[in-house]
């Protein structure tokens, strides 16, 4: 009897009040802290920095109270501007907490320097991947007196001749001089309809012919 009288009293109702205000009151304080450690619901987008200078990167990204990470360079990529940005991540337009580090990869402010392989009296076909495989670009052949037929004789870099182990450019175009054989022969020309650009040359050096010059037909349109 005397519990069911308490329960009833006004003093167990104001307990119980104080009671829930104070636990309500602990758990906005205990959520209102995590939000301040965390920044809970405080996403940024991160920006694109693609083709971007070490410099305008950094800037964009401490403007936008980012932190971020140099990583080593990749290999040399001619098709962005040397030093700026290569790649990123996280990836642009992802949604990150503020101080989040962004990695950031650099092109290269040289291209990679490679060794000429070894090229004299190898046959054409040979020299050619070796050449490629190394990072090299095969420009036109020429064709000398000499009775190995498709042999390489000379190797030259803008017109020069250049020896083994010398160091050049990753995509260094390197002529090669090949022997014409014992006398004149005639060669099929390849079918070139459809290819692109690069692969009708690789199919012209196969053969032993140089491109000749290039028209673009301007009526074809997209």
């Amino acid at each position: 009897m005397k519990l069911i009288r308490f329960l009833k009293s006004k003093s167990f109702w104001a307990n119980l009040l104080v009671a829930v205000v104070g636990i309500a009151l602990l758990i906005w304080g205990v959520n209102a802290s995590l939000r301040g450690h965390t920044h809970h619901g405080d996403n940024i987008q991160v920006p694109d920095l693609s083709r971007l200078s070490y410099e305008e990167a950094v800037r964009r990204l401490e403007s936008t109270e980012l932190g971020y990470e140099i990583l080593d360079s990749a290999e040399f990529n001619p098709e962005y501007p040397r030093g700026s940005i290569l790649q990123q991540y996280p990836y642009p337009g992802s949604l990150v907490k503020e101080g989040r580090v962004i990695k950031l990869t650099l092109n290269p402010l040289k291209p990679r320097k490679i060794e000429l392989p070894e090229l004299i009296e190898k046959t054409k076909r040979r020299a050619i991947y070796d050449l490629q495989s190394k990072g090299f670009e095969v420009g036109e052949l020429e064709y000398i007196p000499y009775i190995g037929k498709d042999v390489v004789v000379d190797v030259k870099v803008n017109g020069r001749s250049v020896k083994a182990k010398a160091r050049f450019e990753k995509g260094t175009v390197v002529q090669l001089v090949l022997g014409q054989g014992l006398g004149g022969s005639m060669v099929n020309v390849p079918y070139l309809k459809r290819l692109t650009l690069a692969e009708a040359e690789e199919k012209l050096l196969a053969a032993s012919l140089n491109k000749g010059s290039v028209r673009f037909d301007e009526s074809i349109q997209d």
